[in-house]
C-alpha cells in the first residue's frame, strides 16, 4: 500500500467539498452572482497556505477577515460590528479545511445575507 502524501484530500472529503460547493454555487445564482471563482480560488489559496504550514484556524480567520474588511469597505453592518457569514458560505469553507470550530461561532454578529456578501466579496 502506498504511503498516504501529507496534504491529499481523502474520496469523503473530497465529496463533501462538492456537496458544499453546489450548495454553495446555487445560492450565490440564486441572488444573480456566479461563486465559480470565487469557490476555485478559496480552494487555491487554502491549498497554497497549506503548503505554507499555515494551520487550519489561521487560515479561515484569514479568509474572514478579508472577507470582513471587504464588508465594512462596503459599509455593510452597523459600525464595529462583528460578522455572521452565510450558512453557504462558511460549510464550504469548512469541508475544505475541516477543523474545530466552537470558537468561531458569534451568537451576536450581524447576520450578512448572501446577496451583500457576494455585492462585497466578488
Amino acid at each position: 500500500m502506498p504511503a498516504k502524501i501529507k496534504g491529499r484530500r481523502s474520496a469523503a472529503q473530497e465529496s463533501a467539498i462538492k456537496v458544499a460547493e453546489r450548495r454553495l454555487l446555487s445560492e450565490m445564482a440564486e441572488c444573480g452572482f456566479d461563486g465559480k471563482e470565487f469557490a476555485k480560488g478559496l480552494d487555491h489559496t487554502v491549498t497554497a497556505a497549506k503548503m505554507k504550514g499555515k494551520t487550519h484556524i489561521k487560515i479561515r480567520f484569514m479568509h474572514y477577515s478579508s472577507w470582513a474588511r471587504a464588508l465594512k469597505k462596503q459599509d455593510i453592518g452597523p459600525d464595529g460590528c462583528h460578522y455572521s457569514f452565510p450558512a453557504d458560505v462558511l460549510s464550504f469553507i469548512r469541508a475544505i479545511i475541516p477543523n474545530q470550530v466552537k470558537a468561531e461561532i458569534r451568537q451576536t454578529g450581524y447576520a450578512v445575507s448572501m446577496e451583500e456578501f457576494c455585492q462585497a466579496v466578488l
